[in-house]
């Protein structure tokens, strides 16, 4: 099977919010998401958190890594690696406001 890295777009939390858009999951045809990857931007104060569905429109919650003790985290100009699981929405959330919007980069290696 080949493995190829794509772009998924961005997720933003505005200026003074806490929640960010929200990002769909969902592969093409024929193809899985192995990997995901999250670029955090320059600089950040807050503690950010991945939260994912498992369904579309579904309650979001933490996102895991297999075995881990606590929540996926992100932080400033780090790339943070999930190894996949199955879910259908991404979104992320800060501890607190900012003065800023704050861009996240959204990557994934797919298995096709």
């Amino acid at each position: 099977m080949a493995r190829t890295f794509t772009n998924l777009g961005t997720l933003t939390i505005a200026n003074g919010g806490t929640t960010s858009t929200v990002l769909s999951l969902t592969p093409g045809p024929g193809q899985s998401i192995v990997a995901l990857s999250i670029q955090g931007p320059s600089a950040l104060t807050a503690v950010v958190t991945a939260q994912v569905t498992l369904v579309d429109g579904g309650t979001f919650g933490p996102l895991f890594i297999s075995g881990a003790a606590a929540n996926v985290t992100c932080a400033a100009l780090i790339v943070t690696t999930v190894p996949w699981v199955a879910a259908r929405q991404l979104r992320l959330v800060a501890a607190s406001a900012e003065g800023a919007d704050r861009v996240f980069t959204i990557g994934a290696l797919l298995e096709a």
